[in-house]
């Protein structure tokens, strides 16, 4: 009796919890429903942000499909439609990343952000704070599978981001493959070695490979080489499986580091070595000093041994929240402002493109990138600018001109390709003054063509006088004619774009914009382009 009393208690207790594991479920889910409610409720797509004239708006949609301007210096870009852009989405509450290529940028945004009441969501990031996002180590704990892999593309990002160059491409295309299996290499030993990876163990792990065969059998070698080192404990490891397990399995990354860095790599002549290993070390050199080491290179439980605090965790994840993650390492100031800005830059743009806009409530986050040029990652932006919108992102770009995207994106018709691509993935494009030809050559193209019907009128007229043996004769007369031709004309002429106005008190203030979006014919001018005008005191 009391054995069935004991199972029956047991059954119960099996339901009761099963029955709380469910509640619990339904309660998550009915909270997620209900973030997933509120944002769409928060922040519709069809929400205007602003208008451009009393029947034309931009929209949140508008917004997600990214915003390009362009105008020269002096033409009011940032303080004309860049700042009426810049304050709307402050107002509508959007999380984002600013990045700063000038001292004055930071101080403009802080004033934008008080006078919209968001200064207490700026996360306002300098050199001098304590401030740390350990990239790797935020990939390894983000990534459930090809955690080597994903790591070799972020080395790649930094070799990128420090040459300014995509070194797959050209005649350095055979030296960069042949450092990707280098890398692949180290990564991978340091991983199974140390169970994490960090830049200054691979870097160590590169730089004390043996060089040749005679040094792979060195014991000084052995005894300092931090590649031995990680061989050695790998392989320790693996000896103890052994003999713990019946039938052990053979590790084959194991097998292939060890191959490569004692037999391949000590066989390369030295000119390859050379040139391999010093792709490598000449990029990461700089990550490894100073601010980067500072910003990127910590751990993020590293405790300051002055204040005895961990530093600051720079979560892109904050922007989702309503944070705006203010990068004030200006480019015109220091060369590791456009490194360590590019570089998270890429991995915010990551990071937000894995959201799952259903279940962490959906808020609308911007990219800001004023000197835009300076940022731009050829192929990471072509591709992010193509995928943006269902991931409720704003991004906006300005530049004085195409060509500055041309030199950034690299030399050549693949920098052209990439331009080009990168552009026609921005929906709304906002041009401003100009007077460089290829912009404004280009903006005609994008108004396109259009038939117009051209009338003209011709008038002659004949007078003469002639005589013969029977007499004389002379004439007086006139004629006309009128001709009606179908002319194929451009909508808007390059010069249109240079007589703008550009604001001050000279204009009012006022700074003018011509303004078109892909597949829209506007309500005010029933054409595909728009005048627009802000007001820089707004």
């Amino acid at each position: 009796m009391r054995n069935l009393s004991m199972k029956i208690m047991t059954i119960l207790r099996s339901i009761f919890h099963l029955l709380t594991r469910q509640i619990t479920q339904r309660q998550q889910t009915n909270k997620e429903e209900r973030k997933a409610s509120s944002a769409k409720e928060e922040w519709p797509l069809e929400m205007p942000l602003l208008a451009f004239s009393k029947t034309d708006f931009f929209t949140l949609r508008n917004a997600f499909t990214g915003v390009g301007i362009f105008g020269a210096t002096g033409s009011g870009k940032t303080s004309g439609s860049g700042q009426t852009l810049a304050r709307s989405y402050l107002t509508h509450n959007m999380g984002g990343l600013v990045l700063c290529a000038k001292k004055s940028e930071a101080a403009q945004w802080l004033e934008w952000a008080k006078q919209e009441g968001r200064e207490k969501s700026i996360i306002h990031v300098t050199p001098e704070k304590n401030i740390v996002f350990d990239f790797l180590g935020y990939e390894m704990r983000r990534a459930t599978y090809g955690t080597v892999e994903n790591c070799l593309n972020l080395f790649n990002r930094v070799i990128e981001i420090t040459t300014k160059s995509d070194l797959s491409q050209g005649e350095n295309a055979y030296f960069y493959q042949a450092c990707q299996k280098l890398l692949r290499n180290a990564i991978t030993l340091c991983h199974l070695a140390y169970g994490k990876i960090t830049l200054r163990d691979v870097y160590e792990v590169i730089i004390s490979a043996p060089k040749d065969e005679q040094e792979k059998k060195s014991e000084q070698w052995m005894e300092s080489s931090a590649c031995f080192k990680a061989l050695t404990l790998c392989n320790k490891r693996e000896k103890r499986k052994r003999r713990l397990q019946k039938h052990p399995q053979t590790n084959q990354e194991l097998v292939l580091c060890a191959q490569y860095f004692l037999e391949e790599y000590p066989a390369f002549g030295d000119r390859l070595r050379s040139s391999i290993t010093s792709i490598f070390t000449a990029c990461a050199d700089p990550w490894m000093r100073d601010d980067l080491w500072k910003l990127f290179g910590r751990d993020r439980d590293t405790v300051d041994p002055k204040t005895g605090k961990k530093p600051f965790y720079l979560d892109p994840d904050l922007c989702k929240q309503g944070a705006i993650i203010l990068f004030d390492f200006p480019v015109k100031e220091s060369y590791t402002g456009r490194l360590a800005q590019a570089l998270y830059k890429y991995m915010w743009q990551q990071h937000m493109e894995r959201r799952d806009v259903e279940k962490d409530g959906g808020r609308p986050v911007f990219l800001w990138a004023d000197e835009a040029q300076l940022f731009v990652l050829p192929e990471a932006d072509a591709e992010f600018a193509q995928t943006a919108r269902s991931s409720r992102i704003a991004t906006v770009l300005l530049s004085q001109n195409l060509s500055n995207y041309y030199v950034a994106m690299g030399q050549g018709e693949h920098g052209k390709n990439q331009t080009e691509s990168l552009m026609g993935n921005l929906g709304t494009l906002i041009f401003h003054c100009n007077s460089h030809e290829i912009t404004n050559r280009w903006a005609s193209t994008i108004a396109g063509n259009e038939w117009r019907y051209t009338a003209s009128t011709t008038s002659g007229g004949s007078s003469g006088f002639s005589s013969s043996e029977s007499g004389s004769s002379s004439n007086d007369g006139t004629s006309n004619s009128m001709s009606v031709s179908e002319t194929l004309r451009t909508i808007l002429e390059p010069r249109e774009f240079t007589l703008l106005a550009t604001g001050g008190k000279e204009f009012n203030y006022q700074v003018e914009a011509i303004v078109m979006q892909a597949g829209r014919v506007w309500n005010a001018t029933a054409s595909n382009y728009i005048h627009a005008t802000f007001d820089q005191r707004n």
